[in-house]
């Protein structure tokens, strides 16, 4: 029985289309690029690979920011194998060739006269989806702006002492036992959950599961989460072991969790989008809000934070409506490239690709 589990390396975020890929890149042994326009198949290919030739072995199953359910990529660290659909608007490839790996190109499945016959709606469809895209950013940059108007009130009232505190005993807590240097810590960096087309989605439970104890932050913007977490991750890397850093869907440069595998622990921002509460009997809450803000800066900035709340949630609805709009144009571009598939073509690419994989798990 294997054990998969399912996260981002793709974010919509406040600084546009991000991407932890070339993160991944570094440490694999192999990896294979999946061209292909939308309805070429490889989401197909990526769902086949996982029920079949994987079926056996633990996959990270790498999914789309867009809707959170369509895969893009697959890990497979048995082999230490990365396959990966290439953006169509940023091509890894492009941006980092000495990562590069080989490529197999599905955009040779479909029949050419097919596409062409309708290039000048795909274009403008293409077009259509590139505007919707980098609008939601626009709007997602606006609302990490207010965002930070927010955080700036709270930081105001903030107890740097007292986060002081709460660190050090989170540290003294989690770093108890001692435990041997890994020669070769793995130092592993992912999205729990994006900003979808859907609104926030998240895998933290998923992610989460059979870890002996959850740590769940709680606390206002510019309370000391994220800071309080990075100085956990600097602990555990400075005593070489294995950590896992899941940053913040709408601001990468955030952390919203991370995980010690090897000592079963997790610590992460249970607040909104993502609100997480204590269900499991392991569980433990962390109110920064309660031991480090004066709470009376909420009834002196009353009004100021209602109309910074109402502000961020409207950016922050337009921006995923036209994630919304980006995705309904994806899907009339996928039926165009579907009801073009050659499917002997397709299959013989498919072969190619499986034939590809062996030479790698069995070689």
């Amino acid at each position: 029985m294997n054990n998969n589990i399912a996260y981002h390396l793709e974010g919509h975020t406040s600084q546009g289309f991000y991407t932890l890929v070339p993160d991944l890149l570094k440490k694999t042994d192999h990896s294979l690029f999946l061209k292909g326009a939308p309805g070429t198949g490889v989401d197909r290919v990526l769902t086949s690979l996982v029920e079949n030739e994987f079926k056996d072995v633990e996959t990270h199953e790498i999914k789309s920011p867009d809707d959170a359910e369509r895969l893009v990529g697959l890990y497979v660290p048995a082999y230490a194998l990365f396959i990966y659909h290439d953006p169509l608007t940023a091509p890894i490839s492009d941006q980092f060739p000495q990562l590069y790996g080989d490529t197999i190109d599905f955009n040779e499945v479909v029949n050419e006269n097919k596409i062409k016959a309708n290039r000048y709606q795909l274009h403008d469809h293409f077009v259509e989806m590139r505007h919707h895209q980098l609008k939601a950013y626009e709007h997602f940059s606006a609302a990490k702006r207010i965002h930070k108007e927010k955080e700036e009130i709270y930081l105001s009232a903030f107890d740097t002492y007292e986060a002081d505190r709460i660190a050090d005993e989170a540290i003294k807590r989690i770093f108890k036992e001692p435990r041997a240097p890994v020669e070769k810590p793995q130092y592993e960096v992912r999205f729990f959950g994006a900003a979808t087309s859907k609104g926030p989605t998240h895998f933290i439970n998923e992610l989460t599961e059979g870890l002996s104890q959850r740590l769940i932050i709680k606390g206002r913007s510019g309370s000391g989460k994220s800071t309080l977490m990075k100085k956990v991750i600097n602990h555990a890397y400075e005593n070489r072991e294995h950590v896992h850093v899941y940053f913040c869907a709408l601001d990468p440069v955030s952390v919203d969790m991370v995980v010690l595998p090897d000592r079963g622990i997790t610590m992460l921002d249970g607040t909104a989008p993502h609100v997480i509460d204590p269900t499991r009997r392991e569980d433990e809450v962390v109110d920064m809000f309660d031991r480090c803000i004066d709470e009376s800066v909420e009834s002196e900035y009353v009004d100021t934070l209602s109309s910074i709340n109402d502000r961020y949630k409207v950016d922050i609805k337009t921006a995923t409506n036209h994630l919304k709009e980006m995705v309904n144009v994806y899907h009339e571009i996928k039926q165009i490239y579907q009801s073009a598939i050659e499917e002997n073509v397709y299959n013989q690419k498919f072969n190619e690709l499986k034939a590809h994989i062996q030479t790698i798990v069995q070689p």
